[in-house]
């Protein structure tokens, strides 16, 4: 689509293939920018998650260390 608009931009503006394919490229643009956006909203939840994990693998740990002590002194 860029090749077609860049080779159109060089031609006369009057070309009946000028609008339609300047209306698809700015459509696929703005497409391409969602999916963009979209794709780094899911990568900052992800790494939202991935935070969130650790510190309930680290709450886990902490607890389980607990408990063993307090199973050591109950021996």
């Amino acid at each position: 689509m860029r090749h077609h608009k860049d080779h159109l931009l060089r031609e006369d503006i009057d070309n009946p293939e000028y609008e339609p394919i300047m209306k698809r490229y700015s459509a696929l643009s703005e497409e391409y920018a969602q999916v963009r956006h979209n794709l780094e909203n899911s990568s900052m939840k992800q790494q939202d998650m991935q935070m969130k994990m650790m510190g309930l693998e680290k709450e886990v740990s902490h607890r389980m260390k607990i408990i063993e002590q307090e199973n050591a002194v109950d021996s």
